[in-house]
């Protein structure tokens, strides 16, 4: 197929693709959370509580037809640099692990492919970027029709979760093993006790969700990276001198499908992990412990008592999603890529 095949309609609001958002969407069963109409209200919160940003990217949605067969479509969103004309295909802004394209099944990735040079010359865009995509086929064809195209590999990490929870604790390490039992051992010893609390969307508490933001926000405080002076003069003028938002903070919160799962030691939290469930895999948003019980490791117990019990709530695959920590891997994990991708 050629270019004159396809014809791309541009949208200033998501409410003209929503009902071919939601049942793309509904009836896959590879698509990750991120790629819901749902979390992109999160993001668009984000977006929309910037100052300089909103100047310097405008927000399209799109609906890309084939002429040959009207049931051949892909939708979605990009942003548009106006100053360095550049197409971006990524979420921008907001804690989002993956970007991935919502279409047919019939919607191949030649058509992709056409559908980035269309948007190219629509836009006068003199580069086309793609940020954490998934699709590996996608990318080797980007490889070999675009030859100018630049591709990084970023290391992402899961874990895929056994039959049974015997088998799960068999395939990990023996010092894991080891360190599981004597965190056990120690809770034993100092008499304290211990639960796991899992909480869902119609749980919703909003002090609750505070203190777990001021959790994460200590836990972070010592990670966070130094920003250069441009980085913090820009920062300062998006948020008019007002810390970023959090996600704990946003009010599309309210409208998730989440998980969220907490080990507390005596009634005081130790760790959580915030998380979105999409068939039968599970993307983890966010993995906090409270350094206060670092010494019984209530990261390891906590996710690895969750994977023990997985099979129940009909999980296959745990994702921890972006980076490559070592306790990703002490748990079980291993990489999956995703990739960024300039044109």
């Amino acid at each position: 197929m050629n270019n004159k095949t396809l014809q791309i309609d541009y949208y200033d609001s998501f409410t003209s693709i929503e009902k071919e958002w939601e049942e793309i969407y509904s009836a896959s069963s590879s698509l990750s959370y991120f790629a819901s109409l749902n979390w992109h209200k999160v993001v668009l919160e984000f977006f929309c509580a910037t100052h300089l940003t909103k100047r310097i990217f405008s927000l399209h949605y799109y609906k890309v037809n084939c002429a040959a067969n009207p049931n051949v479509f892909m939708i979605g969103f990009f942003f548009f640099n106006k100053v360095k004309k550049s197409v971006h295909f990524s979420h921008l802004l907001g804690p989002s692990d993956y970007y991935e394209f919502l279409s047919t099944e019939t919607f191949d990735n030649e058509l992709v492919l056409q559908t980035f040079s269309l948007l190219k010359h629509d836009f006068k865009a003199e580069k086309i970027f793609l940020n954490h995509i998934k699709d590996e086929t996608l990318v080797h064809a980007i490889k070999t029709k675009f030859q100018n195209a630049l591709v990084n590999e970023v290391s992402c990490v899961g874990i895929a979760i056994p039959e049974d929870k015997d088998m799960y604790i068999d395939s990990l390490s023996k010092s894991v093993r080891q360190n599981i039992r004597t965190a056990y051992n120690r809770l034993d010893r100092d008499n304290k006790n211990i639960k796991i609390i899992t909480t869902d969307a119609l749980s919703f508490n909003c002090k609750e969700f505070l203190k777990l933001r001021d959790l994460y926000f200590r836990r972070n405080t010592s990670k966070k990276q130094v920003l250069h002076w441009k980085s913090k003069c820009y920062q300062t003028l998006d948020y008019l001198f007002q810390r970023p938002k959090d996600l704990f903070e946003t009010k599309a919160l309210f409208t998730q499908n989440y998980t969220l799962v907490k080990l507390q030691i005596d009634n005081e939290i130790a760790a959580y992990f915030f998380g979105f469930k999409n068939n039968t895999s599970m993307v983890v948003n966010r993995v906090v412990i409270n350094d206060k019980f670092k010494f019984y490791s209530p990261g390891l117990l906590l996710i690895s008592a969750f994977i023990q019990a997985a099979k129940n709530a009909d999980l296959a695959y745990f994702d921890l999603t972006v980076g490559d920590e070592k306790y990703k891997f002490d748990l079980g994990g291993t990489i999956h890529p995703i990739f960024n991708i300039t044109i």
